[in-house]
């Protein structure tokens, strides 16, 4: 079992459940709103030149944020990987990862 966030979605991202994108990837962001996770901000992904929303999980080094939480985020990683080619769902394209938080 993982000991940290971290741990958690370096295990997902490894085991090929979740695909990676280079944090530098993406320009301009700008918040529109918060999650259950933290917050939403749009950004241009300069791969495609399409805006995407990154939500961000932000990782504090000094907290100890709970399993649960760092579950229930991966349940919502994979699941977002499954449904993400139907036409009535956001398309999900993987996770990044800036100094302060994970973002899908």
């Amino acid at each position: 079992m993982a000991n940290t966030p971290e741990e958690w979605l370096e295990k997902s991202i490894s085991n090929g459940h979740i695909n990676y994108l280079e944090y530098n990837k993406f320009t301009d962001p700008t918040i529109i709103g918060t999650g259950a996770f933290g917050k939403v901000f749009k950004c241009k992904w300069k791969y495609c030149e399409l805006m995407v929303a990154l939500k961000c999980l932000k990782i504090d080094t000094n907290l100890s944020l709970d399993e649960k939480i760092i579950k229930d985020f991966i349940k919502e990683l994979k699941l977002l990987r499954r449904v993400s080619n139907h036409p009535n769902i956001i398309s999900f394209y993987g996770v990044t990862k800036s100094i302060h938080s994970y973002n899908i």
